[in-house]
């Protein structure tokens, strides 16, 4: 585990590897009123998994929050309860596929993932 350090609060970040250290395999991170800024603070977690080296797929479960300084919601990344997975399929033509969903609320603008070219 490792402890990122803000303004204030905290972002606990715990990396796993293969055993060789080659691949990472997943990242999950903890934010407890995490801030860089002193503005917006951050809380909750996120996970990222690696399923197959350096070409499977990968899976984001998110559960963020973003306040600001007087505690009303300014953002946040929310993923389907079995996580967002984006799968390259063909590399050389750029086919993905994606499986669940990843939202993200900033100033109350959403955002999704770009739909997979085919």
């Amino acid at each position: 585990d490792s402890l990122v350090e803000g303004e204030t609060g905290s972002a606990t970040v715990q990396v796993t590897t293969t055993p060789d250290g080659r691949f990472v395999l997943d990242v999950v991170t903890v934010y407890r009123d995490f801030t860089m800024d002193g503005v917006h603070y951050v809380n909750g977690t996120e996970t990222i998994t690696n399923e197959g080296g350096n070409a499977g797929p990968v899976t984001w479960h998110s559960n963020l929050i973003v306040t600001d300084t007087d505690g009303d919601l300014v953002g946040s990344r929310i993923t389907s309860p079995g996580g967002f997975t984006v799968t390259v399929l063909n590399a050389f033509v750029g086919e993905i596929a994606y499986a669940g969903y990843m939202t993200s609320v900033i100033d109350g603008e959403t955002y999704h993932p770009p739909v997979p070219t085919r």
